[in-house]
């Protein structure tokens, strides 16, 4: 496994630290590294359970599951951390009923000298989550780190207990190590319950994912995204608008930039799901070419054309756009041409040309099939999202309609 020999070096190294600790309990017992013995304990119970989990959701068996076996890291992390907790209360209150043992420089040296080993264990540690690319690794290390300095201070807290003789040192000593000992466990706990619950570890996450989807190309906007932690990896969601035009096959191709995107800039991100929605269009310019007050049958013998603009699902304009002479070749092609330089949206018709439907198709404006002559209940089945696009011409051309003659 890729990673795994740093591991095993940390592991080791803790291993020492804990061995240097336990001799200087036997040494004389001293409730204060007994604490510490536990702390560095729970250490090796943490990289271990994230060593198996590693293991176990890289097998086959994790593949038979959704989102794999990835949350065993944390159900049994927050089985240990009960299970420490119990022991450090239970520690803390004997202390606290007895008197402090005595203390010799044999034990402060052998304190001093487990946060070298300790100190190896979290640069190790360090590297593995590195190499794994696991949050969880990267966590228990800045977790080991935490342990030097606290160590450190128990250390400096016997120390002093053995120069001055008051017990307040020696008591001051205890709190350190008891302090030191159930913080680390609140931590790895909290982020245990978190991810069981499927509760944020980071609020700010989505909101970065979020910046990264929408400086994609063709996003025009990310209507939600949520991210579901595992161990040490996440599922995220996000799903995104871009153009309602747009073919199946462009939005595709932005969601796969979208998801090499994200899980190359955020670490720990297993699989990401992205969902596809057409923007939702504001402001509409509705074009229906007119004959004798209804919905002309053809498109290019329009004597003018209602434009109605429409902003949410209101109407706020409306006006006539006068087409002029309709003798002309490819007279279909330049109303085409002014309705797209006059900024229509959206044309409801019953029939169109191959050559005026290419042109609205390159300026983006849609096409909608009229369901009667009414051009207002035209309009108003187009806001109720009641008609159906066009997506092909429904009149050949009259160069093919010859040759086919």
């Amino acid at each position: 496994m890729k990673g795994a020999e740093y591991i095993l070096a940390s592991l080791l190294a803790t291993c020492l630290a804990v061995a240097l600790r336990v001799f200087a309990v036997v040494a004389k017992g001293n409730l204060a590294i007994v604490f510490e013995v536990l702390h560095a304990g729970m250490d090796v119970m943490i990289t271990l359970m994230v060593l198996i989990s590693i293991v176990i959701t890289e097998s086959r068996i994790s593949e038979r599951f959704p989102y794999g076996l990835y949350k065993l890291e944390d159900l049994v992390t927050l089985i240990v951390v009960v299970m420490m907790m119990i022991s450090g209360v239970d520690l803390l209150i004997s202390g606290a009923k007895k008197s402090p043992f005595p203390t010799n420089i044999d034990q402060v040296m052998a304190q001093l000298l487990s946060l070298i080993p300790l100190q190896a264990s979290a640069f190790t540690r360090s590297k593995a989550a590195q190499v794994m690319r696991s949050p969880a690794l990267r966590a228990d290390a800045v977790h080991c780190q935490v342990d030097v300095l606290e160590g450190l201070g128990v250390a400096l807290g016997l120390f002093w207990f053995i120069a001055s003789g008051r017990s307040t040192a020696y008591t001051v000593a205890l709190i350190i190590a008891a302090l030191g000992f159930f913080l680390s466990a609140f931590k790895v706990g909290r982020e245990a319950i978190l991810a069981i619950l499927d509760m944020p570890k980071d609020k700010m996450l989505c909101s970065r994912i979020a910046e990264l989807s929408r400086s994609v190309d063709g996003v025009t906007r990310v209507s939600s995204v949520r991210a579901r932690w595992a161990g040490p990896v996440m599922f995220v969601e996000v799903v995104l608008e871009v153009k309602a035009a747009m073919t199946v096959e462009e939005a595709h191709i932005i969601s796969n930039r979208v998801e090499e995107l994200v899980k190359s800039r955020i670490e720990g991100v297993r699989r990401i799901t992205v969902h596809i929605e057409p923007s939702i269009r504001e402001n509409l310019l509705i074009a229906l070419p007119i004959c004798e007050g209804r919905v002309c049958r053809q498109f290019a013998k329009a004597e003018r054309f209602l434009l109605v603009k429409v902003r949410g699902n209101k109407v706020i304009l409306r006006r006539e756009f006068f087409t002029g002479p309709v003798e002309r070749m490819l007279w279909g092609a330049e109303i085409s041409e002014k309705l797209a330089e006059v900024g229509v949206t959206d044309v409801i018709l019953f029939n169109i040309g191959e050559i005026a439907f290419s042109i609205l198709l390159r300026h983006e404006v849609f096409v909608w099939r009229a369901k009667t002559d009414d051009p207002n209940e035209n309009i108003r089945l187009l806001m109720e999202r009641k008609l159906d696009r066009i997506k092909k011409p429904t009149k050949e051309a009259s160069w093919r309609t010859s040759q086919g003659e």
